[in-house]
């Protein structure tokens, strides 16, 4: 006994007496840093540091930075929609929408067919030996002077059946003292056709009905603005109030 003692007094007065004095150092700093922290969390009514890490890393896994689903999974109640199936249908009803180029060109036939065949000429067969001429001035033989001609002047004997060049109503009938028994006939889209030089006696008469190649009158002597020419029909369009070419108008340019 009195030898082990004499071994921890020496201990103590030695290097032991640093080793233990340090450890209790140690100790104490413990006992005070978990003492300061308990009464500042008490005080703040923040969580001690190792109760607030585990928090902060909780909070940010459910919402600082929220959970990344997999790529392609599908939600549930979400319906997905395929882009392919979309773009065959927009191609698909494009492709309903437009005509054949077989198609097209009938089409095209026959809107020209019935834009031409809307209008017959007044005279059957008829030599057009004077044409409109646009507003240029030409030489009236029988005036002996220069003037427009505002039609065209149809080869035909007297007598001969004057036709309505299309479905319209009698606007007019009247004798010119220039340009003789005259009628006039309105027409679609505001187009005037005109029929001078007639025989006095007409088979129309202002207001009726007219159709397509029905007889207005015949033709006549009584042009006297073209008296010197051969016998023929004036015939004469207007679209809007201005005169415009009537075989142009018609379609029937050769």
């Amino acid at each position: 006994m009195k030898s082990n003692k004499g071994r921890l007094a020496n201990f103590l007065n030695g290097k032991g007496f640093y080793a233990a004095l340090a450890l209790c150092l140690v100790g104490a700093g413990t006992a005070a840093w978990v003492v300061v922290d308990k009464t500042l969390g008490s005080i703040t009514g923040t969580p001690s540091s190792s109760s607030s890490q585990s928090s902060i890393v909780s909070e940010e896994s459910s919402w600082g930075f929220p959970e990344l689903e997999e790529a392609g999974t599908p939600k549930p109640n979400v319906e997905v929609s395929s882009g392919s199936s979309s773009s065959e249908q927009t191609a698909s009803s494009s492709s309903e929408a437009q005509p054949a180029a077989g198609e097209v060109y009938e089409q095209q036939m026959l809107s020209l067919e019935q834009q031409t065949s809307a209008f017959a000429l007044p005279i059957k067969s008829a030599e057009v030996f004077n044409q409109y001429s646009n507003g240029e001035l030409v030489k009236n033989t029988t005036l002996d002077k220069w003037c427009t001609h505002d039609g065209i002047d149809m080869k035909a004997a007297k007598g001969t059946d004057v036709l309505c060049v299309a479905d319209g109503k009698v606007s007019r009938v009247y004798d010119n003292g220039i340009w003789g028994k005259t009628v006039e006939v309105s027409h679609e889209n505001k187009l005037v056709s005109i029929y001078s030089g007639l025989a006095k006696d007409v088979a129309v008469k202002e207001g009726d009905a007219i159709t397509i190649a029905q007889p207005i009158g015949k033709v006549g002597d009584t042009n006297l603005a073209e008296a010197k020419l051969e016998s023929h029909l004036h015939f004469a369009m207007k679209q809007d109030g201005k005169f415009v070419d009537p075989l142009k108008t018609m379609g029937k340019l050769k």
